[in-house]
């Protein structure tokens, strides 16, 4: 979802195909510490008791709203090519975080009936 006010979509796809070769140059940096202009998507997030983070909250107006893809419950998987098990809760904060407009990429699973 895109950070800050605007939309846009994002092609998925392609994450997913580069998303090890990534993960795996990654894993060793640490993201960069979000700016002081630096704004979140609209989410509440939390460790439910399995340690995955849940979405608990989707702020009405914000950028995850506005996408219309990500509802209450939903389980983060990735953000920016990252996996996210295991990661501390200030590490995926700085992944999300980021300038006004800017975009963020999340991979999300949902538990459907």
């Amino acid at each position: 979802a895109p950070k800050g006010p605007g939309g846009g979509g994002g092609h998925q796809q392609q994450h997913q195909q580069h998303q090890h070769q990534q993960q795996h140059q990654q894993a060793a940096a640490p993201p960069p510490k979000p700016g002081p202009d630096a704004v979140g998507v609209g989410l509440g997030i939390k460790k439910n008791e399995h340690g995955d983070f849940m979405i608990t909250d989707v702020a009405e107006g914000g950028a995850a709203a506005a996408s219309g893809q990500i509802h209450v419950g939903d389980i983060v998987v990735a953000v920016e090519n990252q996996g996210v098990s295991g990661m501390k809760s200030a590490v995926l904060r700085d992944l999300i975080l980021g300038s006004p407009g800017s975009k963020c990429d999340m991979a999300l699973s949902r538990w459907v009936p």
